[in-house]
C-alpha cells in the first residue's frame, strides 16, 4: 500500500491530528517533520539512511504499531521520544558524512579526517587524488549549493567525471 500524504484539515491543528489521528496521520506528519528538519528530499539517499537511524533510536515502528489504541497522553510522550531523537541524532551528525552516496554522485567525493589512514597504509597514494584550490568554484550538500572554496581541499580522483589529476 502507497504511503497516503495528508493535506488539509490535519495541518491546520496538526496537534490535535496527533491527538486524534490514526498511525497513517502520525506517519504523514513524521515523514513531513523530517523532510523539514533534514532539508533533504524524502527520496534522497541521506533522508534515508537519516530515517532508518532515527526510526530506529526512537522505536518508530513499535509507536506506529501501537498509535491507533494509545491515549492522546501516551501519544504526546510517543511523539516527544520521536521528536528527541531526532534531535540527538542530528546533532551528532551535523553536515557529516553518512556514507549514502548522494553527494559523490553529484560530484566529487571529499576526502574526510579518518581518511589520513589510508595513505598512512598505502591504501591510497597521492597519484589516486586532486587538489581544489582556493576559490575554485565547489558544490557541496550544505545551505549553499555552490561556493568558492575557502581553503585547499584534497578529494579522491572521481573517475566518472573529466576532472584533471593536479
Amino acid at each position: 500500500m502507497a504511503d497516503k500524504k495528508f493535506i488539509g484539515k490535519i495541518w491546520e491543528d496538526p496537534w490535535e491530528a496527533l491527538a486524534k489521528g490514526p498511525r497513517e496521520v502520525m506517519a504523514s506528519i513524521w515523514q513531513d517533520y523530517l523532510t523539514e528538519v533534514l532539508g533533504v528530499s524524502p527520496k534522497s539517499g541521506r533522508f534515508q539512511v537519516l530515517r532508518r537511524e532515527i526510526d530506529g533510536a526512537a522505536g518508530f515502528d513499535l509507536i506506529s504499531e501501537n498509535w491507533n489504541t494509545l491515549p492522546p497522553e501516551s501519544r504526546a510522550v510517543a511523539w516527544q521520544r520521536l521528536v528527541t531523537a531526532a534531535r540527538d541524532k542530528l546533532q551528532g551528525w551535523g553536515d557529516t558524512c553518512v556514507r549514502c552516496g548522494e553527494c559523490c554522485e553529484q560530484g566529487s567525493p571529499t576526502l574526510l579526517t579518518p581518511d589520513l589512514a589510508l595513505f598512512q597504509q598505502d591504501t591510497l597514494t597521492w597519484n589516486e587524488v586532486y587538489t581544489l584550490r582556493t576559490g575554485e568554484q565547489v558544490t557541496s550538500r550544505g545551505p549553499l549549493a555552490r561556493a568558492s572554496l575557502g581553503s585547499p581541499q584534497i578529494l579522491p580522483i572521481n573517475f566518472f567525471s573529466a576532472m584533471p589529476v593536479l
